[in-house]
């Protein structure tokens, strides 16, 4: 591991599972930022089995040293376990959160720390991909980011899409470190979260459409299997009763408006993880 010799700005968290090729395809897209790797981390969390992925991840480190890795495992394996432990080990001002399939353009950091500000969120590009980043093509956050760039002023109204999930965007470390991804969803807790901390986002920012975050579209991820409906009705239950409970601990705070179109993309979500053969 490299000795640091200035101080850390960005943090780049990253739990992973049990971790295939694809994540040093991740970890090869941080190493070549134009950004000053000197000031960035990468605390990268291995959630569940240690054997053989630990020492994996540890080979790569030596094998460049130029990235500062720091490494963690936790016994949960839940992506939001590996969150909360990555926010507990960070010493950035600034925080990336990444999926470990998911790789970012060269100039990602650098574009999004350049917007960056104390109380507020930078939002970037996002294209989606199956096997080669290269053939990226556009989704709806892209849509949603392209319609934006257009308007004089952001809001959580025209980014909505967006803040339903924590990666693809840069925040500062104070305005989210005390907060933590709840353990009881599979499906949801990154628009849990950032309804969580919505209140304290002053700012919403778009960093260059070059800042590009490359979604890589896996069918059979946790987020895209399809569950029994018993489970779906619970989940999605579930997850308004929390939005609510929400909202109602600081009513003043939070926008009502906000945590009301919340409430609809869950119902509206809860037809689209149904499986169609139950319909």
């Amino acid at each position: 591991m490299p000795i640091k010799d200035s101080v850390t700005e960005i943090s780049v968290i990253i739990p992973t599972y049990k971790p295939g090729e694809y994540l040093f395809e991740c970890l090869d897209s941080i190493l070549h930022q134009t950004f000053d790797l000197r000031k960035l981390e990468v605390v990268l969390v291995l959630n569940g089995p240690r054997d053989p992925f630990f020492s994996m991840i540890q080979k790569y480190a030596h094998q460049n040293e130029e990235l500062n890795l720091v490494l963690g495992h936790c016994e949960h394996a839940h992506v939001s376990a590996g969150r909360n432990m990555g926010l507990q080990m960070t010493t950035g001002e600034f925080v990336l959160f990444m999926d470990d399939d998911d790789m970012i353009s060269s100039t990602y950091v650098s574009d999004l720390f350049s917007k960056a500000t104390t109380n507020g969120v930078v939002f970037s590009n996002v294209l989606s991909f199956a096997t080669n980043h290269k053939n990226a093509t556009k989704n709806y956050l892209s849509v949603t980011y392209d319609r934006n760039t257009s308007l004089s002023k952001h809001n959580w109204m025209t980014l909505r899409s967006h803040m339903s999930l924590v990666w693809g965007k840069l925040f500062p470390l104070s305005m989210i470190q005390e907060n933590k991804f709840d353990l009881r969803f599979k499906n949801g807790q990154d628009a849990l979260f950032m309804a969580l901390i919505s209140y304290k986002i002053k700012t919403y920012s778009l960093a260059s459409e070059n800042a590009i975050y490359y979604w890589r579209d896996r069918s059979n991820s946790a987020s895209r299997k399809s569950n029994k409906i018993a489970y779906e009705v619970k989940n999605t239950l579930l997850l308004m009763k929390q939005y609510m409970s929400i909202f109602l601990s600081a009513p003043l705070k939070y926008n009502i408006i906000f945590f009301g179109t919340r409430l609809l993309a869950v119902i509206k979500r809860l037809r689209y993880r149904i499986p169609k053969s139950s319909w």
